[in-house]
């Protein structure tokens, strides 16, 4: 296999993925600015609120249906059919259960049962459930982009609908739904060549399923549960004007993520075919992703630094400048969760969910209790330093375990002088007297990749080696 589909498929990845947070990031802006900070922050609550549950929903079939789609396409209609069947049934039961939990997730206040049961309704068809994972493994991330493109002009023509007659949160959230209802059906018509959709249930297979990706699902759910905490502790701490800050600058740093699962729709059925003949030789190839990801990822660290205020108040406005300092943490931990999903589609392509699930659940625990302290003693900035803490943990640990260390010190060894030259020119940004913001926010990543280049960190080297590393796939 050469670099060229690779490269091709991460392209139209990365666009898919900047499609759809862009369209994302879009929204709450204009959210931020149309509602009141009061009804932007419960808005908030209550989409951190509803992850979790969009994870209950899908518990990990997601990736599962995708490595047997690429690794066994002969059994595609039944793939599909099960899954889609178990997928629809977890999702109904994921709506019941945020809708009566919601009372405990925000005592004190106004009823958000009606606002949720709306919302939660989306679950069911968020993000085209199985199709996305059947045009991946036919390498058809164009399809992909074409579904992302009208599902979020959708998207925006039912909530401007829905704004401009005077709705409130509950059509926000209605509209959000029916949009995600109709990037699903869309879905079902493209893919009809390869697939003609129906239900089954076959309790065999969902329990075959089941088994494989319980240890995804769970991961995931831990994950998000220790990302989520603190708008749900923000919410009882400080009010709901705080879980909107904090979701805007957390939005700005989760954006930065599209570089990592853009890379991962492309290279996800390449670490499956992979692992299953040579695993060993997947480590030049993670290798050379880590870093690519890194230096982007420190590239953009360095303009936020500089620009966090500028940033905030041009998208979100003036009220929302105390989210600048925030923003600056949360960019590292961009990073390390951008790496993080590199790591976790390693290990799920070999096979090591179950290392993976326990690791992510003590760091969960671990991360409820740290948030829980932070959070009512220094609220905004409580909040996103106890995530950054609590993913360096979870690095160290992978970088540390028998299990995993293998795979994840190539990368952190290799990732190590990258990070060091990073954190040594802010350290000499902050000696220089004060400039322009902007003069400086571009000169530092220039100079960064400068370096990097000329110290040979980054350069060719590490095209050969992804070519090399690409050879192994048969």
């Amino acid at each position: 296999m050469n670099v060229g589909p690779l490269a091709r498929g991460s392209a139209l990845g990365l666009v898919t993925l900047l499609v759809e947070k862009a369209a994302s990031l879009v929204l709450v802006v204009a959210l931020a600015r149309l509602l009141s900070p009061t009804d932007y922050g419960r808005y908030s609550f209550v989409v951190a609120y509803l992850t979790l549950f969009q994870i209950v929903a899908d518990f990990g079939i997601e990736p599962i249906l995708l490595r047997r789609l690429a690794q066994e396409p002969a059994q595609r209609r039944r793939w599909m059919a099960g899954a889609l069947g178990l997928r629809i049934a977890m999702a109904i039961a994921s709506v019941a259960l945020a809708v009566v939990l919601v009372p405990v997730a925000a005592p004190g206040q106004p009823d958000l049962r009606p606002i949720v049961a709306f919302g939660a309704v989306g679950l069911l068809f968020a993000a085209q459930p199985g199709y996305r994972a059947l045009l991946r493994s036919e390498q058809r991330l164009g399809g992909v982009l074409g579904i992302a493109v009208a599902a979020n002009v959708t998207l925006f023509v039912l909530v401007g609908i829905a704004l401009a007659s005077g709705g409130g949160l509950l059509e926000v959230m209605i509209a959000i739904s029916a949009a995600h209802l109709a990037g699903f059906l869309l879905a079902a018509v493209v893919c009809r060549p390869l697939f003609r959709f129906r239900l089954e249930v076959d309790l065999p297979l969902w329990r075959s399923f089941l088994r494989e990706s319980w240890p995804v699902g769970a991961n995931l759910l831990v994950i998000m549960l220790g990302l989520r905490i603190a708008p749900l502790l923000l919410m009882s701490f400080r009010g709901p004007v705080e879980v909107g800050w904090l979701a805007s600058a957390t939005r700005l740093a989760e954006a930065l993520n599209l570089f990592a699962d853009g890379l991962m729709l492309a290279l996800f059925p390449v670490l499956a075919r992979l692992t299953a003949g040579d695993p060993a030789a997947v480590v030049g190839l993670v290798r050379v992703c880590a870093k690519v990801l890194c230096a982007g990822l420190l590239m953009v660290i360095l303009l936020v630094s500089e620009l966090a205020p500028e940033i905030l108040g041009s998208l979100f406005g003036a009220d929302f400048a105390p989210a600048a300092p925030a923003l600056v943490v949360l960019s590292w931990f961009a990073l390390l969760a951008g790496l993080g999903t590199l790591y976790a589609h390693l290990l799920v392509a070999l096979g090591r969910q179950r290392v993976l699930f326990a690791l992510n659940a003590t760091s969960a625990i671990a991360q409820v209790g740290l948030q829980t302290l932070l959070v009512s003693r220094y609220g905004l900035m409580g909040a996103a330093s106890g995530a950054v803490l609590a993913s360096a943990a979870n690095h160290a640990a992978l970088y540390l375990l028998p299990a995993t260390r293998f795979w994840i010190r190539p990368c952190v060894h290799a990732l190590g002088g990258l990070v060091v030259l990073a954190g040594s020119l802010l350290v000499l940004a902050a000696l220089v007297p004060a400039g322009a913001p902007l003069v400086r926010a571009l000169f530092l990543p220039v100079l960064f990749l400068g370096v990097a280049v000329a110290t040979r960190q980054i350069g060719p080297a590490d095209l050969q080696e992804l070519r090399d590393a690409l050879r192994a796939v048969r």
